[in-house]
């Protein structure tokens, strides 16, 4: 991430988190019938995904905080929804670790990447569709 005019990361911030359900929420019979909205989204994200590092220009720590992820094994389910919703709060300032208010004039972007398909909330077609309401509402905040 060494841009031109991104001297220390003032450009170019990132944050790592993961997101992996714990297995005992397969079928977990309060997201059967998950209403899917803002408030939604953001509980998934609580519940199933993980910040280890906040918005930051600093590389060197995003990268021990990757190599340190490297050293896990992949674990429980996949929530895709929980995934978004976490970078929405990320992105949009609504995280609690957020250090200062996003920038207006900042592209906001969701790098993805995963190792499966949805497979939570509940069963994998209300996982899906929890994945796409998820991504449209990233969208309707501006994210990439």
């Amino acid at each position: 991430m060494r841009l031109p005019g991104n001297a220390n990361g003032e450009r170019v911030r990132v944050a790592v988190t993961t997101f992996a359900g714990d297995d005992r929420y397969r079928e977990h019979p309060p997201d059967r019938d998950l209403e899917l909205d803002t408030l939604s989204i953001l509980a998934l994200a609580q519940r199933d995904a993980k910040r280890h590092i906040a918005l930051t220009g600093d590389y060197d720590a995003v990268d021990a905080t990757l190599a340190e992820l490297t050293r896990h094994k992949p674990s429980g389910m996949t929530d895709v929804a929980a995934a978004i919703g976490l970078g929405i709060m990320e992105l949009s300032g609504l995280s609690p670790a957020a250090q200062e208010e996003p920038r207006e004039d900042a592209v906001r972007v969701i790098d993805f990447l995963t190792d499966g398909m949805p497979s939570l909330p509940y069963a994998r077609e209300q996982a899906e569709r929890a994945a796409r309401y998820a991504a449209r509402l990233a969208s309707d905040h501006g994210i990439r």
